[in-house]
């Protein structure tokens, strides 16, 4: 898959961004740990083969977020509850951190895998989840950058951190409650754990499909049944839980009951970054290329002569056709950088078909999830579902 190396490269960062492994079965965003190494495994090979490597799996490389603890979810993640979302990753991707710990003993040159913290594995934080990981691929060879990794003239981060629904203090990133430190989760992800995220059984495959609108579109019932939960939540959960539990994690911020209110109205569940970023980091820091994940979206911009590249998931995504009865595998991106002597001196997007799903795991329609998910919107009860679409109607 790589191309040949340019003879006055020196260095060369490999980067992949929201792969999304899960626990296994057929809610894990990404099955193909054998397909994934054959990508990597080229670039022990050939003009690679001398020159130092970086793998960087930007952000989201693991969906702990979307890993039960114990049959539920808690948004009090401690490092036992995080090492034990990470084993069962661990266990249902063998191949893939088998696949990687032989690459990193390549023995021509260095090879560093860098694990930079995404929304979805904010566990990666935790020193015990990073010895998991590490035991797993050898013990060399493993960073863990936190939220942002520079490397020479390139700075890369998720992008989790620019978007107003799951930024983390960096400095502070955990909390103490009971005497026992826990991730200090942004407000987005513990809504998202008390709101949504128990319902994923009923429409995981909906959350691949592109664009969302067009879902909500086809299948009503599960834009009401998401209003309703989530209106439940934000107008009586919330306030219970913000009152009777004096939970740190629970917290009243002027950007969130913005965000709430303007997703609410817009029934807009797609992410997005903070546009200050652009003044705030790109404008000030002395990098020559930017690289972020996070948005699903491939795109290329410059900023004061600057570039900066977006890249898109190696998850499996689908663009639904009109019918609702077709989905077209998206293209997932491999970014290859070369370096020269303090600067980029080339990049190159590998765009790729992934693997197929096996049979099964794929619904026919959209429509397959209509009785679970309506039956799920009439145990909300008639009040919920009536209220969470007048307050819509009115904000819209």
């Amino acid at each position: 898959m790589p191309s040949p190396a340019p003879l006055d490269a020196e260095r060369i960062i490999v980067v992949l961004s929201d792969i999304e492994m899960g626990d296994g079965g057929v809610q894990d965003e990404f099955p193909h740990d054998e397909w994934l190494v054959s990508l990597l495994a080229p670039y022990q090979q050939g003009r690679f083969r001398d020159l130092p490597v970086d793998f960087v799996f930007n952000g989201d490389c693991f969906d702990l977020l979307k890993v039960p603890y114990r049959g539920d979810w808690t948004h009090h993640v401690t490092a036992e509850v995080a090492q034990t979302k990470m084993a069962s990753i661990i266990g249902a991707h063998a191949a893939f951190f088998g696949g990687l710990r032989r690459i990193l003993g390549h023995s021509a040159a260095p090879r560093v895998a860098h694990f930079v913290v995404g929304n979805h594995d904010a566990e990666l934080l935790f020193p015990q989840v990073q010895a998991l990981i590490r035991s797993q691929l050898g013990g060399r060879g493993v960073h863990f950058p936190g939220f942002t990794l520079r490397i020479g003239p390139v700075l890369l981060e998720h992008g989790g951190q620019l978007d107003p629904m799951f930024r983390m203090d960096p400095d502070h990133p955990f909390v103490t409650i009971d005497g026992r430190p826990m991730l200090g989760l942004p407000w987005g992800s513990v809504a998202l754990l008390n709101a949504l995220i128990p319902m994923r059984s009923w429409f995981y495959f909906h959350d691949r499909l592109r664009p969302k609108s067009r879902v909500m579109e086809l299948v009503p019932a599960i834009r009401e049944l998401i209003l309703a939960r989530v209106w439940t939540y934000w107008s009586r959960d919330f306030w219970r839980d913000l009152v009777g539990t004096r939970d740190p994690l629970l917290r009243l911020d002027a950007t969130m009951v913005k965000e709430v209110l303007w997703r609410f109205a817009t029934t807009n569940t797609e992410v997005h970054l903070d546009p200050t970023w652009l003044e705030h980091t790109v404008a000030q820091d002395d990098a020559q290329l930017f690289v972020l994940g996070h948005l699903h979206q491939l795109a290329s911009h410059e900023h004061h002569g600057k570039r900066i590249l977006q890249l898109g998931p190696m998850r499996d995504e689908y663009d639904l056709d009109e019918s609702g009865t077709r989905f077209t595998p998206r293209l997932k991106q491999i970014l290859e950088l070369r370096l020269g002597s303090d600067r980029v001196a080339g990049v190159v997007s590998h765009e790729l078909v992934g693997p197929p799903r096996t049979d099964g795991s794929i619904p026919r329609t959209v429509w397959d999830v209509l009785d679970e998910v309506e039956a799920a919107t009439a145990g909300m009860g008639d009040d919920a579902v009536a209220a969470a679409r007048r307050e819509k109607e009115g904000g819209g």
